[in-house]
């Protein structure tokens, strides 16, 4: 079973010449195909409820599954040929979290809970999915089908987030901001918690390079200018500022489409007054 899967594997593994550069013709096919779906995602969550709305979210989840569950594959049969588990890629960054949110929000029968778990993959994880696909310059690498992966991830959790946000009627109350903010912290603790016993206790006394979950982990130099920077401070600043430059991008968000939605319900409401008078005048 190994061999086959190695040999499968191997036959996608295949590179560019020149890995596509940041809106180039294969990149803006990317950002118009997050288009085109966008606006027939709009007409979707409009048309159907609220219940069958959760059965779509819950679809999306086992869709990225599926095709996390691909990659993962991909990586140890087809980059590693089953020698060993490449931990750099190891399913719970950032971007992740959108996948299992989506397999357990729709059984979350505390409507609280179920909206907390929204904010943070419509806000947090929108502006995350967004910004790789409009600036990829960190996914257009020369791998192809990693290349492909990580565009097709992050425009379904584009998708999914527009969806829900319509479907299951969010920005009405701060209280979703809030709760969403508290559990981001908390999946933020837990991802750094996860690299300090796991860098400790696992990867150090290995000799194995550690990895960096949500790329936070402060045994790891990382890459990224900004983190690379506040690594420098050690661990906690670094979490810190992790959790308030996210959310403070993604509280502008929610109040800047709660304002827009606001507005919107009053000039809609406005204009009903005005029809009805109208009409009682004839």
């Amino acid at each position: 079973m190994k061999d086959f899967l190695v040999e499968i594997y191997s036959i996608i593994n295949i590179n560019f010449k020149t890995p596509p550069k940041p809106f180039s013709p294969f990149h803006i096919v990317a950002i118009g195909t997050l288009i085109v779906l966008s606006f027939f995602t709009i007409i979707l969550a409009r048309r159907i409820d609220e219940y069958n709305g959760r059965k779509f979210i819950f679809s999306v989840g086992v869709l990225l599954f599926i095709i996390e569950l691909i990659k993962q594959l991909y990586v140890v049969f087809g980059m590693e040929k089953g020698m060993l588990y490449p931990w750099t890629y190891f399913p719970f960054q950032f971007c992740s979290v959108t996948m299992y949110l989506c397999l357990i929000t729709p059984f979350i029968k505390n409507d609280k809970i179920r909206l907390s778990c929204y904010f943070v993959y419509v806000c947090y994880g929108f502006l995350a999915a967004f910004c790789v696909v409009m600036f990829a310059n960190t996914v257009l690498i020369y791998d192809v089908f990693l290349t492909c992966y990580s565009l097709i991830w992050h425009i379904l959790m584009v998708i999914v987030s527009i969806f829900t946000a319509i479907n299951q009627k969010m920005f009405c109350s701060a209280i979703e901001m809030l709760f969403g903010i508290i559990a981001f912290i908390l999946i933020v603790l837990l991802a750094q918690t996860l690299n300090v016993l796991m860098t400790a206790f696992y990867f150090i006394p290995n000799g194995i390079l550690p990895f960096t979950l949500f790329f936070i982990n402060p045994y790891y130099t990382n890459k990224r200018v900004m983190l690379y920077i506040l690594n420098n401070y050690g661990g906690f600043a670094l979490t810190i500022s992790y959790i308030v430059v996210f959310s403070f991008g993604a509280s502008v968000l929610w109040l800047t489409v709660f304002l827009l939605k606001k507005n919107f319900s009053k000039h809609k409401a406005k204009k009903h007054l005005t029809n009805n008078a109208i009409t009682s005048k004839m």
